[in-house]
């Protein structure tokens, strides 16, 4: 918090009346009175604005203390945005006329600009709007009873007290997991202002995609190795992609289930099956393994199928499904699709 003042003349009205001014000890009481009048007009000294109270819209773990705000997983090859809200109560001593603007920014938990300073609304006219965002505030736990009637009262327009400011911010899932800090500035008409600011969680979320769901490996020969490579062009879904779309690094597991023949019946195991994934060869898929690298976030990376047919492998059709889940579904982070089938 940090108030910033500056100084400036102070008005001065000097009266006097002209009989005292030339010395008449018994003024004539008929005559007329003449008043000297001397001004010296300037800017008021005195304390700029205040911001009484700040807080964050958008919780999504309410069990938890304070905001934490949880991003929406990418689509595709597109970004998504998670949109919330930030507020400001501010009050100046020589009453809310005198509050000429508040002004807001948003910087990451290492100081980075994320979201660049620019003006809030003021949405002191619409009690219905501020009577709805304080309740939302008192009932998310950011508001005290005490500052709820405060503020309520304040913002009364027969009270004039208090301005409540409002700033629509977005991040997407690609701004990574923190804290985020909520800046603002308060300006009065006089160039006095005063900064504070709030913080809020912005939540760790795991989640996947891919650009295809099926793995095509077309005429395979007995005993000989043949892949399906992947690129990292999201319009070639034959060319396996798969893509974070969450805000963390995360780790995938692979594994592939018996196929099965159309006519025959005959089971074509899973240990037929291989991955490529971050330069890493996975030979048998029968039990999930675990990728060693780390799929980095709104990166898309090629990943990559193989399969060798045993030796007595009768000629049919084979079909059957390869799951892809995120690594550490029991940890802090948040999940969202993790588990992936695709079928082969």
């Amino acid at each position: 918090m940090k108030k910033i003042l500056s100084l400036a003349g102070v008005l001065l009205i000097l009266l006097a009346s002209a009989s005292l001014a030339m010395g008449h000890p018994h003024p004539d009481p008929n005559a007329d009175a003449h008043l000297i009048v001397s001004a010296a007009v300037g800017a008021t000294a005195g304390d700029g604005p205040v911001i009484k109270g700040m807080f964050v819209l958008g919780d999504d773990d309410p069990e938890e203390e304070g905001t934490q705000i949880m991003p929406l997983p990418g689509e595709g090859n597109e970004k998504s945005y998670k949109t919330f809200y930030k507020y400001a109560i501010v009050s100046d001593p020589n009453g809310i006329a005198d509050i000429a603007a508040v002004y807001q920014k948003l910087n990451d938990e290492n100081g980075n600009r994320v979201i660049r300073e620019s003006l809030c609304t003021d949405i002191t006219g619409n009690p219905e709007e501020w009577n709805a965002v304080l309740d939302e505030a008192w009932k998310a736990s950011l508001i005290s009873d005490d500052e709820l009637a405060e503020y309520k009262y304040g913002l009364n327009d027969a009270k004039k007290q208090l301005k409540i400011f409002k700033a629509e911010n977005s991040l997407s899932n690609c701004n990574p997991a923190g804290v985020y800090e909520a800046y603002f500035k308060a300006v009065d008409s006089y160039g006095l202002f005063y900064e504070d600011r709030t913080y809020f969680e912005y939540l760790p979320l795991k989640a996947i995609g891919l650009d295809f769901s099926s793995i095509n490996y077309g005429a395979v020969g007995v005993n000989l190795e043949k892949w399906i490579s992947g690129d990292e062009n999201w319009a070639t879904p034959e060319k396996p992609t798969i893509k974070n779309q969450g805000n963390v690094p995360l780790q995938v597991s692979v594994q592939g289930f018996p196929m099965r023949g159309e006519n025959l019946k005959q089971r074509l195991t899973a240990d037929s099956l291989s991955v490529e994934l971050l330069g890493q060869f996975v030979y048998g898929l029968a039990e999930p393994v675990t990728m060693e690298g780390f799929l980095q976030p709104c990166t898309p990376t090629q990943i990559s199928f193989g399969i060798k047919v045993p030796l007595g492998t009768a000629a049919d059709n084979y079909s059957g499904d390869i799951t892809i889940d995120i690594v550490g579904e029991h940890d802090d982070d948040h999940d969202h699709d993790d588990d992936d089938h695709v079928h082969a």
